[in-house]
């Protein structure tokens, strides 16, 4: 257990005043495992501290001014006295150093050093002032010896500074045996090493191991070392072992001494077998005329003998839990039942003995067969398969059980067997036994309400324990006769069909009779033996890990399914019943000392002398004891079902629980199991109906595409986009929930009537699939959506989507121009996306020529403006007023990036034909010159002489993230194409590429890292057939010496180009976080 963290003022949290923040104080005394955010903030502003303050964390000084740069912890050694043992904590790991120790530690981040921390032989330095020293109590040390002794035997034990002053400073690595027992890098930890004791106990450890002989560890048992034996392995010769030259009394009085460690266990192993059997072994046949009359000693024995057969299995060494406890299976006895209802059905009631032997060979096929299914489940990997199966089922099940369980109670002191009806409440309540059964049911209640408020492990034997003596207490207080009370009930009345009272153990095994069985009714009873395997088997996997857990022992759950197929196998081949690891049983007796197999097998023994001295004692064992037993686990069962779970299920899922408990008290087991797992379906598919299948949906401009267009013409679409509609499935597609998609689209968007959608754009990247109800309903909408003239566009469609949309013909006939005329199907969202807003510029864009208007001013200089045809006289000369006219319709159309020069300070003004100049010239223009900007002419043609040209042959690497910075260009694409990719690396090192941008011709490229000279974090690879101009640093350093006004304009007309581009990395970045 962790310490709680004291109340002290003074407490310091990773070098924070506790005290100082009440809030956080309150947080660390409610939860000290618990890290909350304020913690975290906390230590965040500490290392932002020592970044700009390093010297107040010097780690040279940290020992003297009672800090430490990791913690230190100081323990009393076992084996040196008073000398003290201090561990510095790996810098790297001090939250798990913490859980180990079981311990909470507070101490400041520490800061990583390379250069060693220098220790003080004063006593000061371990001064108990400090914050990070805590000094543990010799009891905790007594308890933690042993993790001690492993922990720092492996590197040295630390003198007394004072004592010992031949100290020196070594890296953990560099201590001795390091490569053997150190399995992590330690270069970072230092400690003071006593080499002169290191020599001392290495000798010492070196002559102690030639005493030792060497042990063969199996992998198919749980014995690990040479003190963990079994009656099975005890007799081994080892050639080196001590009991073989010491003679045998000391290997007896080694064994009588484990023997007397685990009788405490195994008494207590055996009471609660004896307990089990009485309650649930004479309920293994049903209260029945037909059924021999020696028929509870029988169950009886059966329940013991199944509950050795485990027990030998368990502790022979093949489970990894030492001191595990197997048991009769107690959750198949309603389906033991049926079985044998089934068999007096078919046979007769008036033929005991075929009935007899015909159930006894049922009940042996039902254990072989549970064996068989979980040695199967166990070889081929499948321990995992039942947490498939739902738990909400599985507790209706058990509350069913319980409901068996009473009724049970019930009959066996009563007599009167459950039924419908009212007359069956009139019996119970007006039977002699009235008082018995009533007696019984209100101590189990009263068992049951003492439990909720103790839950010591041993209340309940000790209550049973105490009833015999107070009853025999009470009978002796009043003189009352035996004989009488076990006439009117309060004992039971056991007499053998011989007349004898005393029935052996190996009766049951008389009941097999072959020649007397009826092999033709075993048929009628497999479909309740194949639902008694299939319940029997859902207990297993749930409770070896929950064992695994409480003892804290690594298991393999294949391994442990198939132990249980050896034990219930060889159960059934011996005509006894299923049998299972039983989880509290096991908890309660590791615990109470019986953590070996020894005590395992001591346990079958004693359970083994109690099938021998026989079932005489049942006749003096209290009635009510039986009763209150077997109350006890049913009321105890269905409060798990229907009390526990009211507030933790959904009500869906507690209807559910309820509908099993009443189909089972009904109808029977095997149908309240089926029913229960038609009504889960049922309520799985409504609920799962229920889920969002549209995860987001989006308009064009919000996630645009990765080519890189120009600005005009992406100004256009993020207008123009709000017509494509973008809608992101998730999931799995069924009838279930495709009505979700078919509402919306029909009300948000066929009956929108503020603007009009023109494409539709299907995302299927994040669906797992689809059923044959949807793909039908996807070819509704498809027409739908071609009536009123929609393009529907799908994309990212899985291959598990494909096949389903393939079979109704959805997209087999995607060929097809007639049927398929406003459908288009792309492979990723980038092409989907782009051919919209290809469609967008064909149709709606301003179609109009782009028209450079070239001015002259007075002073000889020429500009040069960007419009459209539309907003542009087509006369080549501007006159007064119509010209004024024009300029200002072209200032309207587009915000003006710089101030344009008016007509009166203009020599002339005349159209010119751009593509009549030469490259890149052209080039430049194109690119640089936006709409309704006006830029001096002599700046494009002073840039064409910075410039060089790169035509592509083959795919080329223009640069990735190994080009050095210094090495960067601004690329302008003239023809072809060039592509961005960002370059990810994840934990298994495997290297992902991924198109983050398009470039086509008059795009930009590079301009960010040129002028901020960073090194590239995305690769560039230009397509074969591409033509690019570039600038390097060399040429633009030129330009700048120059013309440094040419240069400034130049940046300033680059930065305009990419001014919309960080917007769409964003939105990419959007997309990218959406998968």
């Amino acid at each position: 257990m962790e310490q709680p963290i004291s109340n002290n003022k003074d407490i310091n949290f990773r070098g924070y005043h506790v005290a100082s923040f009440p809030s956080l104080k309150n947080e660390l005394d409610e939860d000290n495992n618990l890290i909350t955010p304020q913690e975290v903030r906390y230590e965040t502003l500490s290392w932002i501290d020592r970044e700009f303050n390093p010297d107040r964390f010097n780690p040279s000084e940290a020992l003297n001014d009672g800090s430490s740069p990791s913690e230190i912890k100081i323990v009393y050694g076992s084996s040196m006295g008073d000398e003290k043992l201090i561990e510095m904590n790996n810098k790297n790991n001090t939250m798990n150093n913490k859980r180990k120790t079981e311990k909470k530690y507070i101490a400041s981040p520490p800061k990583l050093v390379d250069k060693k921390p220098k220790f003080s032989n004063d006593n000061s330095s371990c001064s108990s002032s400090s914050p990070t020293i805590t000094e543990l109590s010799k009891t905790e040390e007594l308890e933690n010896q042993k993790t001690e002794n492993q922990s720092y035997s492996n590197y040295g034990t630390f003198s007394n500074p004072i004592k010992n002053q031949n100290l020196n400073y070594e890296p953990l690595n560099n201590n001795f045996n390091n490569n053997k027992f150190n399995k992590k890098d330690s270069s970072n930890e230092y400690f003071i090493i006593d080499h002169d004791f290191n020599k001392t106990a290495y000798n010492s450890y070196q002559n102690s191991k030639e005493k030792l002989y060497s042990v063969v560890t199996d992998q198919e048992t749980n014995i690990i070392d040479d003190s963990e034996t079994t009656p099975l392995t005890a007799s081994h010769n080892h050639s080196n072992s001590p009991y073989k030259s010491n003679g045998i009394v000391p290997f007896l009085q080694t064994w009588s001494i484990q023997c007397i460690k685990f009788l405490p266990a195994v008494l207590l192993g055996v009471l609660l077998n004896l307990l089990d059997s009485l309650s649930y072994g004479i309920i293994i046949f049903p209260k029945h005329e037909s059924m021999p009359s020696t028929y509870v000693q029988s169950g009886i024995s059966m329940f013991l003998v199944s509950t050795i057969v485990a027990q030998l299995v368990y502790a022979s060494g093949l489970s990894k839990f030492k001191g595990g406890n197997g048991s009769m299976m107690i959750e198949v006895m309603p389906f033991l039942h049926i079985i044998c209802q089934t068999i007096i059905e078919k046979i007769g009631a008036d033929k005991p003995k075929e009935i007899i032997a015909t159930v006894m060979v049922a009940y042996a096929i039902s254990t072989i067969l549970t064996g068989l299914v979980f040695y199967l489940l166990g070889t081929f990997k499948m321990g995992n398969i039942m947490s498939f199966f739902p738990r909400h089922i599985l507790i209706g099940c058990i509350g069913g059980i319980g409901l068996f369980l009473v009724q049970t109670g019930i009959e066996i002191i009563t007599g009167y067997s459950f039924e419908l009806g009212f007359t069956y409440i009139k019996n119970i309540f007006t039977t002699p036994t009235l008082p018995i059964w009533l007696i019984s049911i209100t101590l189990a209640f009263g068992l049951s309400i003492v439990h909720t408020k103790i839950h010591h492990p041993l209340l309940v034997p000790t209550f049973f324990i105490t009833l015999p003596v107070i009853f025999y207490l009470i009978v002796w207080i009043g003189g009352f006769n035996l004989d009488e009370l076990r006439e009117q009930g309060w004992l039971f009345n056991l007499i053998s069909d011989d007349g004898h009272n005393d029935v052996p153990f190996y009766t049951f095994w008389t009941y097999f009779d072959f020649k007397a069985t009826q092999w033709s009714v075993i048929p009628y009873t497999l479909s309740t033996i194949f639902a008694l395997v299939f319940f029997g088997i859902l207990h297993v996997p749930i409770n070896v890990p929950a064992l695994s857990v409480s003892v804290n022992t690594e298991v393999d759950i294949n391994k442990e399914l198939k132990i249980h197929g050896y034990t219930n196998f060889i159960s059934g081949l011996i005509g006894s019943l299923q049998n299972y690891l039983v989880y509290s049983n096991s908890v309660l007796f590791i615990r109470s000392g019986g953590n070996s197999n020894i005590a395992g097998f001591m346990l079958a023994l004693g359970t083994f002398a109690l099938l021998v001295v026989g079932t005489s004692f049942i006749k003096y064992v209290p009635t009510i004891i039986i009763g209150g037993l077997i109350f006890h686990l049913g009321i105890d069962l269905m409060k798990e079902a229907l009390v526990d779970t009211f507030k933790t299920v959904s009500p869906i899922e507690y209807l559910t629980i309820v509908l099993i408990v009443v189909c089972m008290d009904v109808w029977g087991f095997t149908q309240g199991i089926i029913v229960g797992i038609i009504v889960a379906c049922i309520f799985f598919i409504i609920t799962l109906s229920r889920r969002r299948i549209i995860r987001s949906v989006h308009s064009g401009p919000e996630l645009p595409s990765t080519v890189y267009r120009l600005r005009n013409q992406r100004t256009f679409l993020n207008d123009a986009g709000i017509q494509i509609k973008v809608i992101r499935f998730q999931g799995f597609i069924f009838f279930g929930t495709f009505q979700q998609i078919n509402d919306y689209i029909n009300n948000m968007i066929l009956k929108t009537d503020s603007y009009d959608i023109k494409y539709i754009i299907f995302d299927f990247k994040l669906v797992s699939g689809m059923d044959y109800s949807a793909s039908e309903a996807f070819i509704k909408i498809k027409s739908n959506l071609k009536k009123r003239k929609i393009y529907l566009i799908l994309c990212n469609v899985q291959p598990s989507s494909i096949d389903p949309l393939n079979r109704v013909g959805f997209l087999s006939n995607i060929d097809d121009d007639d049927n398929n005329e406003y459908f288009e199907y792309f492979n990723n969202y980038d092409s989907a996306i782009e051919w919209c807003e290809n469609m967008l510029l064909e149709t709606q864009y301003d179609a109009s020529k782009r028209i450079y208007v070239l001015k002259t001013l007075e002073d000889g200089s020429t500009r040069l403006l960007l419009t459209r045809e539309s907003v542009y006289n087509n006369s080549n000369n501007y006159s007064s007023s119509s010209s004024n006219n024009n300029i200002n319709r072209m200032s309207a159309f587009t915000p003006s990036p710089s101030p344009i020069t008016p007509l009166s300070a203009c020599k002339s003004v005349v159209k010119t034909n751009i593509n009549e100049f030469e490259q890149p010239l052209k080039l430049l223009i194109h690119t640089l010159l936006n709409e309704n900007n006006e830029v001096d002419m002599n700046v494009f043609t002073e840039l064409t002489r910075y410039f060089k040209c790169f035509e592509i042959k083959k795919d080329k690497i223009l640069w990735d993230k190994t080009t050095p910075a210094f090495e960067n260009q601004i690329y302008i694409v003239e023809s072809g194409q060039a592509l961005l990719y960002t370059v990810n690396e994840n934990s298994n090192h495997v290297i992902k590429e991924k198109v983050t941008g398009t470039l086509v011709p008059y795009s930009v490229i590079g301009e960010v890292e040129f002028f901020s000279k960073l090194q590239h974090r995305t690769k560039l690879v230009a397509q074969g057939g591409s033509k690019l101009w570039s600038i390097n640093y060399s040429n633009y350093e030129s330009l700048c010496n120059s013309h440094p006004d040419i240069a400034l304009k130049f940046i300033q007309l680059i930065l305009q180009c990419s001014s919309g581009r960080m917007e769409n990395v964003l939105k990419h970045d959007l997309i990218k976080s959406l998968y």
